[in-house]
């Protein structure tokens, strides 16, 4: 991280908040939970947060969405509308502020090479009775999507635009042109993502089959 970067982050980010978690076909019966942890999580932080930089007079908070809560993707109904409502509440937060030195900033990454991808197995497997140990030996075979970015590199990028204060930052050049798609021409961007939605509705039928595919983006 370049020196000046890191004074900023020494000076000015107080919080940065988010986890991850629900994909599936629709709402399912973990909407509440979905809820609670994508968030009403970053609410509950933000707000803890704010009375110390409002004493303080200055800070900067960072929430993590999704670029799947700024452009819809089929089968992800629930994660994506929790994480459309961080991005609302961060731009929100952020006009309330405007008069102030309290800045707050929203992430919104693609793909990234995390464990998320292998959530509904993980959950599977514990229904089922898998030990801790088995899911883990099970699912290190089981890729990301191919179009993931590595983590350390979406790190990378978030940390080196957070100094410039934008209300949202969208990780990487894809999901950038698709939401610039899917602003100006709907359909056009419907129908590109024809192929995701039927990729999508095989995975989680796979994954009632009781088989441990990969996700397929």
């Amino acid at each position: 991280m370049e020196k000046t970067n890191q004074a900023y982050y020494q000076d000015k980010v107080a919080l940065i908040t988010g986890a991850a978690s629900g994909f599936g076909l629709g709402f399912t019966e973990k909407i509440l939970e979905l809820v609670q942890l994508n968030y009403l999580g970053v609410v509950y932080g933000t707000m803890a947060a704010l009375p110390f930089l409002e004493a303080q007079g200055w800070g900067h908070v960072i929430n993590t969405a999704s670029a799947g809560g700024l452009m819809p993707f089929a089968y992800q109904s629930a994660y994506a509308s929790t994480k459309a409502a961080v991005i609302s509440f961060t731009q929100c937060l952020d006009m309330e502020y405007s008069d102030r030195d309290i800045h707050f900033t929203s992430i919104s990454p693609p793909n990234v090479a995390t464990n998320i991808y292998k959530a509904d197995v993980i959950a599977k497997m514990r229904q089922e009775g898998y030990t801790e140990e088995e899911i883990e030996d099970i699912i290190k075979d089981i890729p990301v999507p191919k179009d993931a970015i590595p983590l350390n590199e979406a790190v990378d990028y978030i940390f080196a635009n957070i100094p410039q204060q934008e209300v949202n930052i969208i990780v990487g050049d894809e999901p950038k042109v698709g939401y610039a798609l899917y602003k100006k021409d709907y359909n056009t961007f419907k129908e590109c993502l024809e192929y995701l939605k039927l990729s999508r509705k095989a995975y989680f039928e796979a994954i009632a089959r009781g088989e441990n595919p990969a996700f397929p983006g």
